[in-house]
């Protein structure tokens, strides 16, 4: 919420400058609000997402690998 408040006040403060170089501000600004926006209903998933990236790297470890390293060397 915080650096949605500085996006914001970003944007305000180059509204004046608009028509010369303050629109990349604007611009920038506006940007970053809208991903923020954006993100909103995937924060909550975060740590499902994290958890479930673990849980892909751990089966990679202990099942993929081992397959593979069979398979290499002709004995699956």
């Amino acid at each position: 919420m915080a650096t949605q408040i500085v996006t914001v006040m970003f944007m305000a403060g180059a509204i004046p400058h608009v028509l010369t170089n303050g629109w990349v501000y604007f611009a920038f600004a506006y940007g970053i609000n809208r991903l923020i926006i954006t993100m909103i209903p995937i924060i909550p998933h975060v740590p499902a997402m994290v958890g479930n990236l673990i849980w892909g790297l751990a089966l990679t470890s202990q099942i993929i690998i081992p397959f593979m390293k069979l398979h290499r060397t002709k004995r699956l």
